[in-house]
């Protein structure tokens, strides 16, 4: 930003894109959006397809039009949210130019279709990435669970200290009666 390109940041989280859009606030030429405030933002957005099919509907044609021409560099946070052929989009937008994608594995969820931190190495064109081996992101008790459940192919450790109150487990036939109640 500070040598004059006009950049993406881009994340799955608003909170985080609010905070982000917040600390950018005087470098003019940097944009932070919630992946699907972009969306929004596209001419198809009025597009409505199958589950999650809106997306590709809105995406592909925006990349096809030109829509991401005015930044020259693309950051992607949380990339492990964006389903793989989001980003596959995203790489064709931004060919020729940097891109800087951050992602945890880690937190990779099933119910988000997102992409492993491998696939988007292929995806960008880019060296295979560098792990980093601290979590501090998560309480320690959902992290120990997490590791358990997807257990990283590196050492994960956690730092934060043990809180009793971070985490509540419920064991329940079906999720939706549990949310019921």
């Amino acid at each position: 930003a500070h040598s004059g390109q006009r950049c993406l940041f881009l994340t799955f989280n608003k909170l985080i894109a609010s905070h982000i859009r917040t600390q950018l606030e005087e470098a003019e030429s940097c944009e932070a959006y919630h992946f699907h405030g972009l969306l929004r933002e596209m001419p198809a957005a009025e597009t409505e397809t199958a589950d999650g099919q809106e997306v590709e509907a809105n995406l592909r044609p925006a990349v096809r039009e030109g829509f991401f021409a005015r930044w020259d560099v693309l950051v992607v946070d949380e990339a492990q949210a964006l389903a793989e052929s989001w980003h596959q989009a995203l790489a064709e937008a931004f060919v020729g130019k940097p891109v800087y994608v951050f992602c945890d594995d880690a937190q990779r969820f099933g119910f988000e279709k997102g992409a492993l931190s491998s696939a988007l190495s292929d995806v960008y064109g880019a060296p295979q990435p560098f792990h980093l081996t601290y979590c501090l992101r998560n309480p320690y008790q959902i992290h120990a669970v997490l590791q358990r459940m997807m257990p990283p192919p590196f050492q994960l450790v956690c730092p934060r200290a043990r809180e009793m109150t971070s985490l509540e487990e419920v064991v329940s036939k079906s999720i939706d009666e549990e949310v019921a109640n």
